[in-house]
């Protein structure tokens, strides 16, 4: 076998490859007698029969198959040869095989641009100083007093209002025929909350313990169901029963309630120690934002079009993933997947646009990563979910993940190498 390259540009290269005659047939007689080995022909034992007589049956069978074998053999022969790794699938042309003659053809492929890295250290940033409000403390205080509310039935028999909660059972119809999803039983309905339809909650609104009644709902235009988007239903309601929140008082019982806690100072400390860690990555984030743009825009080279569609393609399963955990489907939420390429496009583009620019950082300052760094997040990741190190690891092998978990922490190490060779200035 013979191989050159030609160059197309950075990001594309062509291996012209040749494969000898002598070659062509050395296969083409073990495919022989692979063949006479495996089938029967009236007169003929198996494993007897001519080569003679298996060309006049299988013939052009055999010769397409050896011709597809030495192909795809020969291709990565040359990939091995060349050290050329690609980033998709060849595109395969200028086939030529005459009798007597070698089989030639080439084969475009892309491959990941060399980029060469400059201005990246001293890059000017605006932080964000950390900080939490005596509001936002309030606003968390509450939220947690109302997670452990006692839920409790209301004695009196006025009508339910906003703010109180409604179990019910309804029925939606629409032209008098119900729809898929459209039905609950024994369904907690907190009024107020925004948690189902404006129409749906509001006809529950003056409703009495015991009470049935059929209200019009209508659909938003963009609701994620796109059969029942912009359309008017019909829905029967009874109201089982009507119950209130119970709100605990914040005081140091509350916060022994809570577990782990003496008082409610120490609630409040922890509550502000998460909400800073929370600001803290927040800022990390926007950091990491401002040094991709400063990297994006002093360094111009081409990503292959294969890299652009392998991230759209984990980018569209993810999506699918996460509309299965709501029980929905792409059709149901109005998405194509090829309308999903296009509106991320560029987002793939930046992020692989990022891999490649904290992949090159990384190779100039000789950031490396060590297996024990590794081995360190999977304890953190298994210590968070409450599972064995044994147990993570498998899932992320199994799922193919742990590439990109190294790519994930060799990332952050970049970013802080590049965090602690900029020039900060506060935004405030």
């Amino acid at each position: 076998m013979k191989v050159t390259v030609e160059e197309i540009s950075p990001i594309k290269k062509k291996l012209n490859i040749e494969v000898s005659h002598q070659e062509y047939l050395e296969e083409l007689d073990q495919a022989y007698k692979k063949l006479g080995g495996r089938v029967s022909i009236k007169g003929f034992r198996k494993g007897k029969v001519p080569r003679s007589i298996l060309e006049r049956h299988y013939k052009q069978q055999a010769e397409s198959d050896v011709l597809n074998h030495l192909i795809e053999h020969s291709y990565v022969w040359a990939l091995r040869e060349e050290k050329i790794d690609p980033v998709a699938p060849p595109k395969l042309s200028d086939f030529k095989r005459e009798e007597e003659q070698a089989l030639s053809y080439s084969a475009e492929v892309e491959v990941r641009p060399v980029v060469q890295v400059s201005k990246y250290k001293g890059i000017s940033l605006k932080k964000t100083p950390v900080e939490v409000t005596e509001e936002e403390m309030g606003r968390e205080l509450e939220a947690l007093r109302q997670s452990h509310a006692q839920i409790a039935p209301v004695a009196a028999e006025a009508p339910i209002a906003n703010g109180q909660i409604a179990l019910i059972d309804y029925l939606g119809k629409i032209d008098d025929a119900p729809f898929e999803g459209g039905a609950g039983t024994g369904v907690m309905v907190e009024l107020g909350t925004g948690r189902f339809l404006k129409d749906f909650e509001e006809g529950l609104v003056g409703m009495k313990r015991g009470e049935k009644k059929t209200i019009p709902v209508r659909f938003p235009e963009d609701y994620p169901a796109k059969d029942l988007a912009g359309k008017t239903a019909q829905f029967d309601l009874t109201l089982n029963d009507v119950k209130e929140r119970i709100l605990p008082e914040l005081s140091d019982d509350f916060a022994r309630d809570l577990g782990n806690f003496e008082s409610l100072n120490q609630v409040k400390e922890k509550i502000k120690e998460n909400m800073v860690k929370q600001k803290e990555q927040a800022d990390r984030s926007e950091l990491y934002n401002q040094i991709l743009d400063h990297l994006i825009q002093e360094h111009s080279f081409e990503v292959p079009e294969g890299m652009i569609e392998n991230e759209l393609s984990a980018m569209l399963e993810n999506a699918r993933r996460h509309l299965a955990q709501q029980r929905l489907t792409f059709e149901q939420a109005g998405i194509t997947p090829e309308g999903f390429r296009t509106q991320n496009r560029e987002n793939a583009l930046r992020k692989i646009k990022a891999l490649l620019l904290f992949e090159a950082i990384a190779r100039e300052e000789k950031i490396d990563l060590k297996p024990e760094e590794v081995g360190a997040r999977i304890d953190s990741i298994a210590q968070s979910l409450g599972q064995t190190r044994q147990a993570v690891e498998q899932y992320y092998r199994e799922q193919h993940m742990l590439p990109m978990l190294a790519t994930q922490i060799l990332e952050e190490k970049v970013l802080d190498f590049l965090l602690a060779e900029a020039k900060m200035k506060n935004s405030k």
